[in-house]
């Protein structure tokens, strides 16, 4: 007879899930921590947004520099051949002469007024601000990410541990069934459900395996590693607290305020704003300060004798377009589309933080509730099964019923872990929406992991 009892899955201590990690016990397991230390260096994503930023930062150093003078040096080699045919001024004297001519010198500007120079340098700044926001808001993903990649991790070997365990028992209850069948207690229902239960068990096994397989494999996508083992997370020691403050209202407000990728969707609003300006630049006037100073040596000239004459001249230069190349208007109107983009995906943001807020918080609240609810069952399922199993040696009820009992209470544990999970998930996902997130949280759930039996 197979001790159904003595199988009792205790509300998911998922110490005993690892037992399917075939690992040697040599091997360290990889908390979380770990794993997002591991993140930070190797996430390509987040590797990406920095090198934005770092490109940020150095196009408003460039957006500086622009007012400062620019010097530049000229050069002219000029061969000059000339023939005089007739000359009124009897100084010319008729024919040919030939003589080269080297001019060079230095020019200095200065811009004074250039108010597309000074659009330039606000919007280098609002280009950084935005970059950090991102930055921010990509860090805080990768946190997130890192520990949810982590958690399905755990969620699936949970999944994959009782797919085993319940298979091992239905192993044991076919061969049963098949005993008593031969020896004429059992029906043929009793052996062929006992059958189809494990024989849909095992497909379920190798489904759990490819999940786990599929798991470890996203998280190494972030971590870039493989990672062979995992600690597991105490599930009965991990606490249920409600959202503090309590009040969605408040976290919704302080999501519209704090949140960072919405403040990185109003920067680029903002920096969409002044690249319409940078384009209206154009048409205004520009006022520069020029000194040229040089030095024109001729080998010959019109009266036959050689020069070298050195000018200096100051020149305040005021440019104001009349009719330009390229007219500005289209391009305006191409970057005032841009803006009116930028700001539609800035409210799509903002709706999108709200909807995201409210499902977490309520994922949390929700969450608690059912997994007392989850608990509850797990012990009314465990008290059914041993019941069925009473009534089944005794005569009382078939083999199908305790099938069923049994079934009903390995259902029940895999949607109890999944809860947990889902509940720590949604924990963050609250912390994240309000920029609150932070390794620290990392560091909590971490606390409540612990080294798998058998490692």
């Amino acid at each position: 007879m197979v001790d159904y009892v003595g199988i009792k899955s205790k509300v998911l201590n998922i110490g005993c899930a690892l037992a399917v990690i075939v690992a040697s016990p040599s091997v360290m397991a990889i908390d979380l921590l770990e794993a997002y230390d591991l993140a930070l260096k190797n996430d390509k994503s987040y590797s990406a947004v920095g090198r934005d930023f770092e490109s940020s930062k150095l196009r408003q150093k460039q957006a500086k520099r622009l007012y400062l003078p620019e010097l530049s040096f000229t050069y002219d080699r000029i061969e000059t051949d000339q023939e005089i045919v007739n000359s009124e001024n009897e100084v010319f004297s008729l024919g040919a002469s030939k003589f080269p001519t080297d001019d060079y010198g230095l020019t200095l500007t200065q811009p004074i007024f250039r108010w597309d120079l000074i659009v330039e340098r606000r919007r280098a700044k609002d280009q950084v601000t935005a970059a950090e926001f991102e930055l921010a808001a990509e860090q805080q993903s990768l946190i997130l990410r890192t520990a949810e990649a982590y958690l399905r991790v755990l969620a699936a070997q949970d999944n994959l541990a009782l797919s085993k365990a319940e298979a091992e028992v239905l192993s044991k209850t076919l061969a049963e069934s098949e005993k008593r069948f031969e020896v004429g207690v059992a029906d043929a229902v009793e052996l062929y459900e006992s059958r189809a239960r494990f024989e849909f068990t095992n497909a379920e096994v190798i489904t759990a395996e490819i999940a786990l397989s599929d798991a470890k494999e996203a998280l190494s996508i972030i971590v870039k590693v493989d990672l062979p083992v995992f600690k597991t997370l105490s599930i009965d020691d991990y606490p249920l607290l409600a959202p503090e403050p309590i009040d969605m209202d408040q976290w919704l407000t302080e999501a519209a305020e704090k949140n960072l990728r919405f403040k990185a969707s109003k920067a680029n609003v903002k920096l969409a704003s002044q690249e319409v300006n940078r384009i209206k630049s154009s048409r205004y006037p520009t006022l520069n300060l020029v000194v040229e100073s040089g030095t024109r040596k001729t080998g010959g000239s019109l009266f036959g004798g050689a020069s070298e004459v050195d000018t200096t001249d100051a020149i305040l230069r005021l440019n104001i377009p009349i009719i330009q190349r390229f007219q500005t208007g289209p391009q305006v109107r191409e970057a005032i589309l841009q803006m009116q983009k930028a700001d539609d995906i800035a409210e799509s943001v903002q709706r999108s933080v709200k909807r995201a807020t409210k499902a977490s918080y309520f994922g949390i609240t929700g969450g608690i509730s059912r997994i007392k609810a989850l608990k509850a069952s797990v012990a009314a399922q465990q008290k059914n099964l041993e019941a069925k199993q009473k009534g089944f040696d005794a005569g009382t009820t078939t083999r199908i019923e305790v099938l069923d009992a049994q079934r009903d209470l390995y259902l029940a544990n895999r949607d109890l872990s999944g809860s947990y999970y889902q509940y720590i998930s949604n924990q963050l996902r609250l912390k994240e929406q309000t920029a609150r997130l932070n390794k620290a949280d990392l560091a909590y759930i971490n606390q409540y992991l612990q080294e798998a039996k058998g490692q």
